[in-house]
């Protein structure tokens, strides 16, 4: 099922329909947030994790993540559409610098060794 166009440039779409990257409520790689949402995630991780829980990226998108999933956030429960551009407009090159949480490999060779 298709989003519906909003304009020629944007797609909006029901987040809860879509699998992986497309039902990803709190991603920090390339997406804009309204700053009223940002500040009830960081308030909300901080709450229920610690005030060091939004010091490092990987905490503070996971946290993110779990809090909205568990529906303990307002917005949670208020918003279930989202929206994209129909045509590209950044580039996210995946080389997680600050990866020292989790096991993430990015890149391996052929003979399934990793590429530092």
């Amino acid at each position: 099922e298709e989003g519906e166009k909003i304009s020629p440039d944007l797609l909006v779409f029901e987040r809860e329909k879509g699998e992986y990257d497309w039902n990803y409520r709190w991603e920090l790689s390339a997406s804009l947030y309204r700053l009223e949402s940002v500040e009830e995630v960081i308030q909300a991780i901080r709450s229920e994790f610690g005030s060091g829980a939004v010091d490092h990226p990987n905490h503070l998108e996971g946290y993110g993540v779990r809090l909205l999933k568990q529906q303990k956030l307002p917005s949670a429960k208020s918003s279930k559409y989202c929206a994209c551009v129909t045509d590209p407009v950044v580039k996210v090159v995946t080389v997680n610098r600050v990866q020292s949480l989790f096991d993430n490999p990015v890149y391996s060779q052929s003979d399934g060794s990793e590429i530092s």
